[in-house]
């Protein structure tokens, strides 16, 4: 059974009544949404893209799954890698494609870091904080820093961990960045 509203006709000032819709489109806007008969939103109701990206220019060479830092060089932007032993390289996103120096690179700032190096991980550790590295620029730990003036940022969690080509599924989700 659909849901129905009441909505003002603005030209005759009368109430007319109106069904919800549980798909999106055009000639849809401005109508209540009602949900599926699963009890979920229709995908078509949802924004299309929510993945934010920007292709820039990396001032070093990047492996696929580094965190990276964006930054000014004085005469463009640039990307390098992300290092919580330096207050001003916190994590801004992370890449999916390894870069040469000098090449474009597209920069992920929202989404799923798939190429994440797996290190010692296991499926035990899916759920768990990971937070931006102070030892190794561009990679995560699960230990937060605790030495003086590195910072900590929790930077995600983890989703999945791939045993078979060694990567970790990091939903990226960066937190402030706090100096030790």
């Amino acid at each position: 059974m659909a849901d129905f509203y009441l909505e003002l006709d603005t030209t005759t000032g009368l109430l007319r009544r109106r069904e919800a819709t549980d798909t999106g489109g055009t000639g849809r806007g401005g109508r209540i949404v009602a949900l599926r008969s699963d009890g979920r939103i229709d995908p078509s109701m949802l924004p299309s893209n929510t993945i934010v990206v920007a292709s820039i220019v990396a001032n070093e060479a990047l492996n696929a799954g580094d965190f990276v830092n964006v930054f000014y060089n004085g005469s463009e932007r640039r990307v390098r890698r992300a290092n919580a032993s330096n207050a001003n390289t916190p994590a801004h996103g992370f890449v999916l494609s390894n870069a040469t120096t000098g090449s474009e690179v597209v920069v992920y700032f929202t989404g799923l870091n798939s190429q994440a190096s797996r290190g010692s991980l296991t499926t035990a550790d899916i759920g768990k904080n990971v937070f931006l590295s102070a030892s190794t620029a561009g990679l995560y730990t699960l230990t937060p820093p605790d030495t003086e003036n590195n910072i900590i940022q929790q930077i995600g969690f983890i989703v999945d961990v791939n045993t078979t080509n060694n990567t970790v599924s990091i939903v990226f989700n960066p937190q402030v960045a706090i100096v030790l």
